[in-house]
């Protein structure tokens, strides 16, 4: 892999972009899920839930191998179809 080609280096540009842009897509989403939720349903709690992907292993939940990743109350592997939560 060569790091001075500019091909690779614009690749690797717009992926970090397309990253930041899922992220905050989906900050947003959990934000405004969260307003909803405390206007509509105060009285029960709801808490979104964040990976720890530094803590990601390989494994296989299903029939193939996965990369699944702990969250606090649960593992993981939202990216292979099925989707896995345990």
């Amino acid at each position: 892999r060569n790091t001075y080609d500019p091909d690779e280096i614009e690749e690797e540009q717009r992926e970090r972009e397309r990253r930041n842009k899922v992220n905050n897509q989906y900050n947003s989403f959990v934000k405004k899920v969260q307003d909803l939720w405390e206007r509509d349903h105060r009285e029960l709690s709801l808490e979104f839930d964040i990976p720890f992907r530094e803590l990601g292993f390989t494994g296989v939940p299903n029939k193939s191998t996965s990369f699944l990743i702990p969250t606090v109350y649960c593992l993981v592997d939202l990216i292979e179809v099925p989707f896995f939560v345990l």
